[in-house]
């Protein structure tokens, strides 16, 4: 494997297992969030056997932007998971898990980053 691509590698091996650990997302899930990839991909990916592809790794980067946003608007893990998992009139009722596991990551972003700049919808 190629120097950049070792990096990607690492770089999507980091995310997921992230995601698994922190949002309790499933591999199946996880494969919805970033585009409706194969979850075969998504375990070769927690290996470090391959690196994603550029429209792949585009929604891997916004998980790393969920991270992030999550880690400043919130103190606690307690505060991540009660936001993460209650139903929100900014998604319809729906609780931003939900909504993430639907594919739908940028609208969680876009309401988390409302929340971090101190604006509310």
């Amino acid at each position: 494997m190629a120097t950049r691509d070792r990096f990607e590698a690492a770089f999507a091996e980091q995310t997921v297992e992230w995601a698994e650990e922190e949002l309790a997302l499933s591999t199946s899930e996880i494969a919805s969030v970033v585009g409706g990839v194969d979850r075969k991909t998504v375990q070769r990916w927690r290996q470090g056997r391959s690196a994603p592809r550029a429209e792949h790794r585009k929604y891997l980067e916004y998980l790393n932007q969920l991270r992030h946003l999550l880690e400043t608007s919130f103190r606690t893990d307690e505060a991540k998971q009660r936001w993460i998992h209650t139903p929100s009139p900014a998604f319809g009722g729906r609780t931003p898990f939900f909504v993430l596991t639907q594919g739908e990551i940028d609208t969680v972003l876009e309401v988390l980053a409302g929340l971090a700049h101190g604006s509310h919808r």
